[in-house]
């Protein structure tokens, strides 16, 4: 007899053991049945074990994608911040190197108008107004012209030329073309 089956009789496709009789097909399809639950496991644990390595490649591929999120926008940042050649301070715009505050817009500055100021501010003037008295009125500058003058304080003099007429300006004295003179008497 084979070995495990000392204490067993075989009739007919039976198999008797001291405990009872098993039919040989129910012992095989046994068999196949435990064959065929410990291949479904064993894929099952396969299967569980790539989802789990799916999911830490997923986890570390997100982290070093949230990784260098940060650091392109700290870099940016840094690039940005350190060429920037102005910055704000309150209200004031300032020089980032210097820390002195900038003027943006000079178009505004008044000054006392005077011929013996340089050519490059009558370049620059746009707007002529004056301030009287009883009220005040503002021309635009279309062109100006410095004239040499025997007869000046200052050796030259300066005629602002505007829509209403001219203006001449010797030294602080304004004088008015007939016209323009019209427009200034009541301020």
């Amino acid at each position: 007899m084979a070995a495990g089956r000392q204490n067993s009789v075989v009739v007919n496709d039976e198999e008797t053991f001291g405990f009872g009789t098993v039919d040989k097909k129910s012992r095989r399809s046994s068999a196949l049945h435990h064959q065929i639950e410990d291949e479904l496991r064993h894929e099952i644990e396969e299967d569980e074990r790539t989802i789990r390595t799916t999911r830490e490649f997923l986890g570390v591929t997100m982290f070093v994608l949230l990784l260098s999120v940060v650091a392109n926008f700290g870099f940016t940042w840094l690039a940005v911040d350190s060429n920037k050649s102005t910055s704000t301070e309150g209200d004031y715009l300032t020089s980032a190197k210097t820390g002195h505050r900038l003027r943006v817009d000079r178009s505004l500055d008044s000054a006392n108008l005077s011929s013996t100021l340089e050519s490059s501010t009558f370049n620059k003037l746009e707007v002529l107004n004056v301030v009287g008295i009883e009220g005040e009125i503002g021309v635009r500058v279309q062109a100006w012209g410095r004239y040499n003058s025997g007869n000046s304080v200052f050796g030259s003099v300066v005629v602002l030329y505007t829509q209403i007429g001219s203006i001449e300006l010797d030294g602080t004295q304004m004088m008015f073309t007939e016209t323009a003179a019209h427009a200034f008497e009541r301020a």
